[in-house]
């Protein structure tokens, strides 16, 4: 296992018997410490990836959901989810297959608690949640 990378300014990278000539030269190590120093100042630019997350509400109580969605999809406290309701559905004509599923947007959920398979989530929106809306996150 290779040894633990030094502190800047510290004097690990010249005391070390087991480094390379180079790395004890303190131009690896200077390096190493600017590399670093970049990485650090450039991380808060970079943006946390979000998977998408799909789920429907499994029970209504109040302003209380319940979402067949948990841990396993990747939901966090405090996540975000847009509640809607399918309004219509949309056919192709010569097939019969569905092509798309019209949708409106009922409100949005708080995510308060989570488990590995469901959430509970506290709904804010113009009308009420139902049984069988849709809770996704926009990625």
């Amino acid at each position: 296992m290779p040894d633990s990378l030094p502190k800047k300014g510290s004097t690990q990278c010249t005391n070390s018997p087991r480094k390379s000539a180079a790395w004890k030269s303190g131009t690896t190590c200077a390096a190493v410490d600017s590399t670093a120093e970049q990485l650090n100042a450039a991380s808060s630019k970079v943006e946390a990836l979000k998977h998408p997350i799909s789920g429907v509400v499994a029970d209504v109580t109040g302003s209380t959901l319940i979402l067949n969605v948990g841990k396993k999809a990747g939901v966090k406290v405090g996540d975000m989810l847009e509640i809607s309701r399918q309004v219509r559905v949309v056919k192709d004509p010569t097939t019969g297959k569905v092509i798309k599923a019209v949708t409106d947007k009922i409100g949005q959920a708080t995510v308060t608690d989570v488990d590995d398979d469901s959430c509970t989530a506290t709904f804010s929106g113009g009308g009420a949640a139902k049984v069988g809306d849709v809770a996704k996150n926009n990625p």
